[in-house]
């Protein structure tokens, strides 16, 4: 969200989220619900059907509102169902950049006391979708170094921007 006002200056950027509510963020368009969070058990069928590649509803009425906006690029932030949202869309031929801000099977799953036990199922999905991803990005030099090392990806290094520190 720091790079999004900086780089607005040269870029038509729309912000498209998905959750239970409107967000705050001035110029944002919520496009329907999250597809993870809620309930456990009810949160743990959805990541399971996400992450199997079930085409779920809720999953194609996403991917339909994101393709119904006819853009040719996407910037996709990996988390939870944006890592697989991001795999349909270059499926469909698109360009897609996806910014990981933490890995999700060996990182968020791993610390879940809800999602430790999808990591078996999300690990080998996971490197697949970001070995085929236009551009990837990463918060830090240890996070590049750890997913050129074990899954041969080529990603760069994004710091938050911060145009300038409070007083």
């Amino acid at each position: 969200r720091t790079l999004v006002p900086e780089l607005e200056r040269t870029m038509d950027i729309v912000w498209l989220y998905t959750a239970a509510k409107d967000a705050s963020r001035p110029g944002a368009v919520r496009i329907g619900p999250a597809l993870a969070g809620g309930t456990a058990w009810h949160d743990l069928s959805r990541m399971v059907a996400l992450w199997a590649g079930l085409p779920t509803r809720s999953f194609q009425r996403t991917l339909s509102e994101l393709r119904a906006r006819g853009s040719s690029r996407y910037w996709i932030v990996g988390h939870n169902e944006g890592v697989v949202i991001a795999q349909a869309l270059a499926r469909t031929g698109a360009r897609v950049h996806l910014t990981i801000q933490d890995d999700i099977p060996d990182g968020m799953f791993a610390r879940s006391r809800r999602y430790r036990a999808l990591t078996p199922l999300v690990r080998p999905r996971y490197g697949n979708i970001l070995r085929r991803m236009t551009s990837v990005d990463v918060t830090s030099d240890g996070m590049q170094k750890y997913y050129r090392d074990r899954l041969g990806l080529s990603s760069v290094v994004v710091h938050p921007y911060v145009p300038h520190l409070p007083s």
